[in-house]
């Protein structure tokens, strides 16, 4: 990705009309929560609805974020209209849960969330690697899945970048905003993950701060091209 702008995913999305004048800055990828009880879940008729209006207005990608989902809900969720065309897995689901639904709905693009605590979480990649589309590398908390912008130790970032070599896309998730992406530089990720350092409340986006985001990408596009 050197040369490149990075792609950006803006998760956490709770409104259409919002989520519509995103996408319509250049982010390559619009999240939707799914996990009940967490700040930003939606619920399915505002996701459908969310999914609907970004279908007919770009080619977005739109994310669903889930934590260990069943299949019934999964069959539900991708059917009917406003359905997603990606699903994130951010829970416990193993590599063969993974494959097993990767292999069962080939037309969505399957991530996987890996949350980095310790040097067993970074082997962890490795068996995941070849079983999704793409990975999501975020820092660890235990007080929720995600959205909470805690950035990963730059420490990590080195490592992570070393054990991705050659493996799936991954993007980079935890306190993603413009003031940090300088930071970024020695680090290629497919893409940035941002959420909460966006957020004027939770669910709700800071238009400005999204726009300096994306500026910040292309100028680093241009820094290092």
């Amino acid at each position: 990705m050197v040369g490149q702008a990075l792609h950006l995913k803006i998760c956490g999305l709770t409104d259409s009309t919002q989520a519509c004048a995103i996408a319509a800055l250049g982010v390559q990828a619009i999240g939707v929560i799914g996990v009940p009880g967490t700040p930003r879940c939606v619920s399915s008729k505002k996701r459908r609805e969310i999914y609907s209006r970004l279908a007919s207005q770009s080619n977005v990608e739109r994310v669903w974020v889930a934590a260990d989902p069943a299949d019934y809900e999964l069959d539900d969720v991708l059917s009917g209209q406003g359905t997603p065309s990606v699903v994130q897995l951010h829970g416990q689901e193993s590599e063969a849960r993974c494959a097993e639904l990767r292999a069962k709905h080939p037309s969505i693009r399957w991530w996987k969330a890996l949350r980095l605590r310790d040097d067993a979480d970074l082997e962890a990649i490795h068996r995941y690697t070849h079983q999704v589309d793409a990975l999501l590398i975020d820092a660890w908390s235990s007080k929720q899945l995600g959205g909470t912008g805690h950035q990963l130790n730059p420490i990590w970032l080195d490592r992570v970048q070393t054990h991705l070599a050659g493996g799936a896309p991954w993007w980079l998730a935890g306190g993603i905003c413009a003031e940090w992406v300088p930071k970024l530089d020695r680090v290629h990720p497919f893409g940035l993950d941002a959420s909460s350092r966006l957020e004027i409340s939770p669910g709700v986006k800071d238009l400005e701060r999204v726009r300096a985001l994306v500026q910040s990408l292309e100028d680093r596009a241009c820094r290092l091209g």
